[in-house]
């Protein structure tokens, strides 16, 4: 009984052995041995700027990591990079590229590297003495084989990754120069913001040139009300090219948002209704590069309006409501006040004795005194004699007649 369960137990062991063992062969092949997959890896830095004099040499130096889940084997070689103004393409050196052969990476232009780990690979350019102002290289990295086909293919898929390395030779008649050959909004004016802006840089030299700097937006104003940045990548300029950087202003309420979908909608962000744009504005462009001696500043501007028309329409339905309240208001006061006017004044009138006229006989003393006292003036003694009723204040039921005395008659006659 003892010895069958010593068999048995020699018995699982085995088993045990025999699951385990190959899964860690197999663990060890994935992280040890050379396997050709689809190219994943990284390279640090995204870029190499170099610069020297005529007759030096250049050291530095690159680092690959390898993503995939076991060593691989790489490959690196240089390449010629050609530009028409707007895209780079690379191209496969010529023979008389001489320049090409300044480049060395080592003893080995092949090497492994092992899962996760980066590998430092040293790169060196020997500098002729006729070598003069500009050079653009490509460092290249990928599979050293390429990696087996697809299953039910007969074709391979394989990946590149291309380091740009510019190269500057500070020799007699070396310029560093850029100019703003273009700077202007998107729109001459926009109903909401986004407002875009394109700043097309020139370089006017004969060597690499990366202007920075920012765009500033001032309101009619003159208030700043929005900063950015030009150029953020400091991305080089190649000699007789121009590039074209963007930015975008979106600081506003309301403003159009892009969707997922390519189509824009109108957010009303109500926390940014301080931030209301309208009127006139200005964008200046402000750009810096350095040109060997001393950094240079380069300027450009240009303007353009913010009309959000339907919110001055809103508001001006708002104003002429509001404005024709307010004058009917008004009106109303006005007939009020001239109603109680036009009262005051007819009562004032039943009051009022108005004396037009008077005219009194040379002989009727009181009634001349009483009429100057009342009229205020000396009362003028009529030429004929006539006879006229006096209004006198106070003396309405007072009525005296005045006698007439008729003219004597020449009897004789």
């Amino acid at each position: 009984m003892r010895y069958l369960k010593i068999v048995v137990t020699g018995a699982l062991l085995l088993a045990v052995s025999a699951v385990f063992v190959p899964a860690s062969s197999v663990f060890a092949k994935e992280n040890d041995e050379v396997a050709t997959r689809p190219l994943n890896a990284e390279i640090s830095p995204a870029r190499l700027t170099l610069q020297g004099k005529p007759g030096e040499t250049i050291n530095t130096e690159i680092k690959i990591r390898n993503r995939n889940a076991g060593a691989t084997k790489f490959k690196i070689e240089i390449m010629k990079v050609r530009s028409d103004g707007k895209t780079l393409s690379l191209e496969t050196p010529a023979a008389n590229d001489d320049f090409i052969k300044w480049v060395s990476f080592g003893s080995k232009k092949t090497f492994t590297v092992k899962y996760d780990e980066w590998k430092t690979i040293p790169v060196t350019l020997e500098v002729p003495e006729d070598a003069a102002f500009t050079y653009d290289y490509a460092i290249v990295i990928s599979n050293a084989e390429l990696p087996p086909s697809a299953p039910g293919s007969t074709q391979s898929i394989d990946g590149k990754i291309a380091l740009f390395t510019l190269l500057d030779v500070d020799a007699p008649g070396a310029v560093r120069a850029a100019a703003i050959q273009r700077f202007e909004a998107s729109s001459p004016w926009v109903t909401y913001l986004p407002v875009g802006f394109e700043t097309e840089m020139k370089n006017i030299g004969n060597l690499h040139v990366a202007p920075v700097g920012n765009l500033f937006i001032k309101d009619m104003f003159g208030r700043q009300v929005a900063t950015m940045t030009v150029n953020k990548e400091a991305g080089y300029i190649l000699t007789d090219h121009s590039k074209t950087v963007t930015n975008e202003w979106t600081n506003g309420f309301p403003y159009n948002r892009i969707k997922a979908d390519g189509t824009t909608e109108l957010v009303w962000d109500w926390s940014q209704l301080s931030s209301i744009r309208i009127g006139k504005y200005t964008a200046d462009v402000v750009l810096i590069y350095n040109d060997g001696q001393r950094d240079i500043p380069i300027t450009s501007q240009t303007s353009f309006w913010v009309i959000p028309w339907p919110i001055l329409l809103v508001l001006l339905v708002i104003i002429v409501i509001v404005v024709a309240g307010i004058v009917s208001f008004f009106r109303s006061i006005g007939r009020l006040i001239r109603r109680m006017g036009g009262g005051s004044k007819k009562i004032v009138e039943e009051k009022e004795v108005v004396v037009q006229e008077v005219h009194v006989e040379n002989d009727d003393e009181e009634v001349a005194a009483l009429a100057e006292e009342v009229v205020g003036t000396p009362v003028s003694k009529p030429k004929k004699k006539t006879t006229k009723q006096l209004k006198v204040p106070g003396h309405a039921n007072k009525k005296k007649k005045s006698s007439s005395i008729p003219k004597s008659t020449d009897d004789s006659k």
